[in-house]
């Protein structure tokens, strides 16, 4: 996993096939949630190389069923998830 500030130029060197989940979170989408909890602004998130988010990750495993059988899952699910 890696977090990637879209407002900064970035790259990645990938020599060999994988597959990957993206979670794309909008500046606005973390706006509103520590406006409405009451939370101090996040302008940077930041990802130490090598350590895991073991959040990211059962959230990417969660949503695995999903992927392998994308005509089983309710709209509902999909509407929330995007």
């Amino acid at each position: 996993m890696r977090i990637v500030n879209l407002t900064r130029e970035f790259s990645a060197r990938i020599g060999s096939p994988h597959e990957t989940v993206v979670f794309y979170m909008p500046q606005a989408a973390i706006d509103d949630f520590t406006e409405d909890s009451g939370l101090r602004p996040v302008r940077s998130l930041v990802c130490e190389a090598g350590v895991p988010d073991a959040t990211m990750q059962g959230l990417a495993l969660a949503l695995l069923p999903a992927f392998e059988q994308p005509a089983e899952v309710p709209q509902l699910l999909l509407d929330h998830v995007i």
